[in-house]
């Protein structure tokens, strides 16, 4: 996986990578996950919809929050989106097989 925030720009580095172990789960179902060092950091729900993945994280309390983000590479191992936000953060990440 690979991350950059924008503004100026800033990538993670392999290492802090290496030792966060981070993860972005899919499900069949259409929930999302997302892990940073073990630790889950954000649930969801997402659908597709044409260029862009919509997701709706579920806060505390039953809240929610709404993101649209632009998948700008999508193959059978590779996902590349990023926020649509000045600022934007953009992710790469690789299939595990």
């Amino acid at each position: 996986m690979k991350v950059v925030n924008a503004d100026p720009e800033d990538i993670t580095s392999d290492l802090e990578l290496k030792q966060a172990k981070p993860g972005i789960f899919f499900s069949e179902s259409q929930e999302l996950k997302i892990e940073w060092d073990g630790k889950q950091i954000s649930a969801g729900k997402f659908k597709l919809d044409g260029k862009m993945i919509r997701y709706t994280e579920t806060l505390e309390g039953g809240r929610t929050r709404e993101f649209p983000f632009l998948i700008s590479k999508l193959t059978d191992t590779e996902l590349v989106f990023q926020t649509m936000e000045k600022n934007y953060t953009r992710v790469t990440a690789i299939k595990k097989r």
